[in-house]
């Protein structure tokens, strides 16, 4: 909405991984598949998520925020003692590279907390805390852009719009949010 205020367009896509989606097919099934299977699972219904996203932005002109992207998946294996694999590299070579990928810093606690406050996902602390290792050992993590999440909305609100308009530029830009 910030941005269209400022009289842009503006475009939010997900790039979700079905992990929560999955999570109630096994707590249904009273069964879940190895930890690499659920991780291929992931795979290809991110990557499948990140290839239709590219489709809905052709000849969008305006700002593309991506929530989560393959980063997400990768920092999701290092957490899961995966490797990274061929095929979200590829695929990330593939596709256009976001201008901006922003990390939401945030300590591990307050993030489980407002997970809680949620009450739509489950996560524990160990999780979280391999999570944001995970995402902080990915070669890719030095050129993230890192925004201080332990304040006010409305100041990350400010931060976002800055990384959207630097050099007074118009905003055609891709930023891919992670947290």
């Amino acid at each position: 909405n910030a941005i269209h205020d400022q009289g842009h367009e503006a475009m939010m896509l997900k790039t979700a991984g079905g992990r929560k989606t999955t999570t109630g097919w096994w707590e249904a099934l009273g069964w879940a598949p190895s930890t690499r299977w659920q991780d291929r699972i992931e795979t290809i219904v991110r990557g499948f998520n990140a290839v239709l996203n590219e489709v809905r932005v052709r000849g969008f002109e305006g700002v593309i925020i991506l929530d989560r992207g393959l980063v997400c998946q990768l920092a999701l294996r290092r957490a899961r003692g995966l490797p990274s694999g061929f095929v979200l590299r590829w695929l990330q070579h593939l596709l256009p590279a976001p201008e901006v990928i922003v990390y939401f810093d945030l300590s591990v606690d307050e993030a489980l907390a407002r997970v809680n406050a949620r009450g739509t996902d489950v996560e524990t602390l160990a999780g979280l805390s391999a999570l944001n290792a995970g995402y902080r050992e990915l070669p890719e993590y030095a050129g993230f852009t890192l925004i201080d999440a332990d304040r006010p909305t409305a100041d990350i609100v400010l931060d976002l719009l800055a990384l959207t308009y630097q050099g007074g530029r118009q905003p055609h830009q891709e930023a891919l949010i992670s947290c």
